[in-house]
């Protein structure tokens, strides 16, 4: 079974939306576990799960370096976040800078296209790719592992804070609708599994 990965960021006191993930904090740090694997070979993936979980907070963290991600079983050594990095660099893997690197968004189109284009004239495209990115992929995820837990209700509650709950609603039916057409006709996108 694999590692699950911990992100170390420089965000002081830092507690992830609705408990979607658990921190542990050490002077200006905070530690999150993902509850995904540690998967050095790919931090790019890493950090889209940590997007996925956390959504727009993410932004709060100012290190250039990008996010450093550790085996949730290694013991962190270091009292602060620079001697933490200092301490654990070697064992971690970092995802650097923007999210050039994340999965490219989904063609939109089905019932949720109406949806998709009141969310991105409001929020503007890149806000709203940001929300509905992680909703899709775990919707996807979810008709592909329906064992594994979903994050398909931390991703509708930060659209749901952005557009409110009826609408992060009638989008979560109307992608569900769109991808179950997909799954039956063998166009739906692959899984992004994160285990």
């Amino acid at each position: 079974m694999p590692m699950d990965a911990v992100a170390v960021l420089a965000i002081a006191g830092f507690e992830a939306p609705d408990g979607a993930a658990r921190a542990r904090h050490r002077g200006d740090a905070s530690l999150l576990a993902l509850g995904a694997p540690f998967t050095p070979d790919d931090p790019a993936m890493m950090r889209f799960a940590l997007r996925m979980l956390i959504g727009d907070a993410l932004d709060a963290h100012g290190d250039p370096r990008g996010v450093l991600f550790l085996p949730a079983a290694l013991d962190a050594a270091g009292v602060d976040y620079a001697g933490i990095v200092a301490a654990c660099a070697d064992a971690g893997a970092w995802a650097p800078g923007p999210e050039e690197a994340a999965p490219p968004p989904p063609p939109r189109a089905g019932p949720d296209a109406a949806l998709l284009a009141e969310l991105a004239a409001t929020l503007g495209a890149e806000r709203a790719d940001g929300l509905a990115i992680p909703l899709e992929v775990a919707l996807i995820n979810e008709q592909a592992r329906p064992d594994a837990p979903s994050l398909a209700a931390a991703a509708e509650t930060a659209i749901a804070a952005a557009m409110g709950a009826g609408f992060a609603a009638r989008l979560t039916d109307a992608l569900r609708v769109r991808l179950a057409t997909e799954l039956a006709h063998g166009t739906a996108p692959p899984p992004i599994l994160l285990d």
